[in-house]
């Protein structure tokens, strides 16, 4: 029990250190990201995405009947449990991952616990399903470690997936977006985005969350390459939806 305690308290106190670190760094990444790299975080929705996380029974604990404070300590913690060079050599600047923790904490702290949030939907996920199982083409495996699982995803010009999952909750980094139409389980168009226009100025790199993704397959409908760095939160405890 002593060892317990001391390994939660250890825990404890590395999360409250590297969110003060960021605290420190806030202004510093702001100002980086207005001149060089630019970024945008979806703040709409990932209050309830971390609800959601939290109520999950084995995501970050075992009845999923923790705080959105120790989920948002488990999603930052899984970003900074990727090497930093690794984040550069996808494109995603110093800058614009400093920005997506601040952002976190920043969002973290408006969020309030909602207990009778809904769990993320049973579905049943298996490996052969998963995005690098049944749509190698577009889905690489950049690294993965015992608390996230990274994936580079391209969806090449004028490629059309074949149907597969996502089984753990994530957040991506869209790097590239370009124009694509996106299928349901039942082939119809759930959404589409217009094709890239280069008389336009880039489009900031958009950092948003998501949960675990039933089939579906993403079709390009535009000339440019569509580049985004998904990373998946593993659960900590067993879960129904970890494949």
């Amino acid at each position: 029990t002593q060892s317990t305690w001391g390994h939660q308290t250890v825990f404890v106190w590395r999360s409250y250190l590297l969110r003060m670190k960021l605290f420190v760094l806030a202004f510093v990444a702001l100002f980086v990201c207005a001149h060089a790299q630019s970024a945008s975080f979806d703040y709409d929705g990932f209050c309830d995405f971390l609800n959601q996380l939290t109520v999950t029974p084995g995501y970050v604990t075992q009845n999923g009947d923790g705080k959105v404070t120790d989920t948002s300590n488990y999603v930052i913690n899984g970003i900074a449990s990727v090497p930093p060079q690794l984040y550069n050599s996808w494109n995603i600047s110093a800058a614009v991952y400093q920005f997506t923790l601040l952002s976190i904490v920043n969002a973290t702290n408006n969020c309030q616990d909602n207990p009778k949030a809904t769990p993320f939907l049973y579905k049943p996920y298996l490996p052969i399903l998963e995005g690098p199982e049944a749509a190698p083409h577009s889905h690489l495996i950049a690294y993965a470690n015992s608390q996230v699982s990274v994936i580079h995803w391209t969806l090449w010009a004028g490629y059309l997936e074949p149907y597969h999952t996502h089984g753990l909750a994530s957040l991506m980094w869209i790097l590239t977006p370009s124009g694509d139409i996106y299928y349901d389980e039942d082939h119809h168009i759930a959404s589409q985005h217009s094709n890239y226009d280069p008389t336009k100025p880039p489009a900031p790199i958009g950092i948003t969350a998501a949960g675990p993704e039933w089939l579906h397959s993403i079709q390009s409908t535009d000339k440019r390459d569509y580049h985004v760095i998904r990373l998946l939160f593993i659960p900590r405890f067993t879960t129904s939806y970890h494949p």
